[in-house]
């Protein structure tokens, strides 16, 4: 558990501060990597592989891959999805990428059944996308809480005016 808290800071903290010009605030790409692994990891666990939609093999290797995909992978994709969105205009663009990460979503999840990672069964298959559709309105609706409590608190966008 260390080892995901000390990879994901590394990563989180390479695509905060050095890899990219962003469009969201710190404490914003902090809400959305918090808030999709904090729904992410219920999702996955009680949902699906209690309610035997999804079966998971005893495997150390196949686990790691399981945990790294599902705690570093899923919430970095949809942190650095959700800041390229910021500069998409219209309505049908917004739309047409939303669709494109629930296809990515899906694809993730077949291909870890493909590789025997996780067994899934047609019930599984068909509420998967739901379920993890889930993650991106979470991710979505804290991005909007958050920039609506940095603006009442006078936090704003941009650079900060020296007097």
């Amino acid at each position: 558990m260390l080892m995901i808290a000390v990879v994901s800071f590394t990563i989180l903290a390479l695509a905060a501060f050095c890899l990219t010009d962003k469009r969201l605030h710190l404490f914003e790409i902090l809400a959305v990597w918090f808030t999709v692994t904090a729904v992410n990891v219920p999702i996955y666990s009680f949902f699906l592989v209690n309610r035997h939609w999804i079966s998971v093999p005893d495997s150390k290797e196949k686990a790691l891959i399981r945990i790294v995909y599902a705690v570093i992978l899923i919430p970095l994709f949809l942190t650095w999805a959700t800041d390229k969105m910021q500069a998409l205009r219209g309505f049908g663009l917004k739309m047409a990428s939303y669709l494109a990460i629930f296809v990515l979503i899906l694809a993730g999840g077949w291909t870890l059944h493909k590789w025997g990672v996780v067994q899934v069964t047609p019930t599984g298959m068909w509420l998967y996308v739901p379920f993890k559709s889930l993650i991106l309105v979470a991710a979505l609706t804290s991005l909007k809480f958050i920039r609506f409590l940095m603006r009442k608190d006078g936090i704003s966008h941009g650079p900060i005016p020296r007097n």
